[in-house]
Formats: structure tokens, C-alpha cells, sequence
């Protein structure tokens, strides 16, 4: 019989503490097999139970911040930990917040465009002589934009020259 080990938290303590539950043969019904209560620990250490687990407001700004500034989830958990002076101050496990920073990226999803469009617009309007335009194809998805501001247009009048960036670079052959 090939027998695997669950990932649990035990194996940090060695805590022998459990409880095996079996199935009566030919029912549906279970009696309890083995119940070990000694605990070598202190059950006042629950960071890691899934019931304490959830990611609070300011924990998920925290992440969305890290998120801004190129750093991943582990780094953004073990960042939090050493502020917080330890990894059992901190509300959730690092798995908590990589699903965190997943879910926010499937939150975006392809809205990432609108979101451009709208800051840019947003530029257009607050910022004198800012210029921004886009082009989108017949199914609504973004395929060029231009922008440029006061300052870029004074180094076109005196150089004349513009910047083009190919975002498509090396992913289509």
C-alpha cells in the first residue's frame, strides 16, 4: 500500500496528539479508533489553523502595494513577518497570499487596457497639453496608443524624433 504523507503542521512539533476515525465494514457508519490528547505544544499558537487565516484590509493593500513595486507574494509574507517581528503576528501563510495576488490578477484580467485608457484619459484632462490617443481593433481590444506630454513634445520640436514601442516583440512568430 502506497501511504502518503499529508502537509500539515504537525511535523514542525512532532506532536503525536490525533484522532483516527474508521468506517464500521458494511455500513455507513464510523466509531472512533484512537484519540490521543497530550499535545506537546501550546495551542495558543493558531496563525496556522485555516480558521485564523484570513487576509485583513490592510494585509491586502499590503500585497497590492509589494504587487506595484515588482516584488512577489513570498517576499511581500516574509516583508510583513519582519515587520510585524514574526511570521505568527501575521494574519494567513504565505499560500494566503500567492491566492491573494492569483485572485487579484484574475480580478484584472483583461481589464488591464481599460485600466491604462482611464489613467491616461484621467492625464488628458487634469494635465495641460498632454496628448494621449488609442486605437482598438474591431473586437475591443487594445492595439496602439500614443501619449506624450509638455516636455516630450518640446524634445520632438527640437530633435524630432518619437519612440515606438512593439509590445508583441518575440510572442508571435
Amino acid at each position: 500500500m502506497n501511504s502518503t504523507k499529508r502537509n500539515t503542521i504537525h511535523r514542525l512539533t512532532n506532536c503525536k496528539a490525533k484522532i483516527i476515525v474508521k468506517r464500521i465494514k458494511g455500513t455507513d457508519e464510523y466509531r472512533f479508533d484512537k484519540f490521543q490528547e497530550n499535545h506537546n505544544h501550546d495551542l495558543e499558537d493558531t496563525f496556522h489553523l485555516k480558521s485564523t487565516r484570513t487576509i485583513s484590509y490592510s494585509d491586502k493593500e499590503f500585497i497590492v502595494q509589494a504587487s506595484t513595486m515588482k516584488m512577489g507574494a513570498t517576499k511581500a509574507y516574509k516583508l510583513k513577518s519582519t515587520l510585524k517581528s514574526g511570521f505568527q503576528h501575521v494574519r494567513g501563510i504565505v499560500v494566503d497570499y500567492r491566492n491573494f495576488k492569483r485572485d487579484m490578477g484574475s480580478i484584472i484580467g483583461f481589464r488591464d487596457a481599460q485600466l491604462i485608457v482611464n489613467k491616461m484619459n484621467d492625464r488628458k484632462n487634469n494635465y495641460l497639453n498632454y496628448s494621449f490617443y488609442y486605437k482598438c481593433d474591431e473586437n475591443k481590444v487594445l492595439n496602439a496608443m500614443f501619449w506624450a506630454d509638455e516636455t516630450e513634445k518640446a524634445y520632438y520640436s527640437e530633435f524630432g524624433d518619437v519612440m515606438s514601442f512593439d509590445a508583441t516583440f518575440r510572442t508571435n512568430k
